[in-house]
């Protein structure tokens, strides 16, 4: 009987401590998951308002537009428990607001992360629209951090430095594996 009641004990006590450890564990990964989300957040926020002009030329028809942009995705909130990151965005050309609103990323759903140009990023949209003779060109120039998920864009950040972006895109691959979601590279 007392060998029966020392090994009921010694479970017990194995038990205990797994659960402690799992518990200990389970408060750093939140721990983490908050600094890196943390990261991300004051990256984004330190940024501000972002302007730029967007000369769009057509050499064959000897036509050139010219645009004047502001860009801001700021006043980043996170939701360490839901692995998410709120922002605003508010983008007006012209002085006209183009787009206005809150969106979410859902850091544990990122697929992948792509930091480009905004030059670039036109470059590609115009590609895609099918839109030929056409060449636009920002400057300054500034960089947009892009999230993914299955393919599709589920987020975008702008920044005014390359080395910012990339710091950013360095913290959500953190976050998203922390959260659970597929390591990126």
């Amino acid at each position: 009987m007392t060998l029966r009641l020392l090994v009921i004990l010694l479970l017990v006590l194995a038990s205990w401590a797994m659960a402690q450890t799992s518990a200990q564990k389970s408060s750093a990964d939140n721990k983490n998951v908050t600094e890196a989300l943390k990261v991300i957040q004051g990256k984004i926020n330190e940024q501000g308002e972002i302007r730029y002009t967007m000369v769009s030329e057509n050499a064959a028809k000897k036509l050139k537009v010219e645009n004047k942009y502001a860009v801001q995705t700021g006043q980043a909130l996170i939701d360490a428990a839901a692995c998410t990151i709120s922002v605003d965005v508010h983008m007006t050309k012209d002085g006209k607001t183009q787009t206005h609103g809150r969106d979410t990323v859902y850091i544990r759903d990122v697929t992948a992360l792509a930091v480009q140009t905004q030059s670039r990023l036109i470059r590609e949209k115009t590609a895609r629209m099918g839109i030929a003779g056409w060449v636009g060109k920002v400057s300054p120039e500034s960089y947009v951090l892009q999230t993914m998920h299955r393919g599709r864009v589920s987020g975008m950040f702008f920044f005014r430095t390359q080395e910012t972006a990339n710091q950013t895109a360095d913290a959500v691959a953190r976050a998203t594996k922390l959260c659970g979601g597929r390591a990126l590279l």
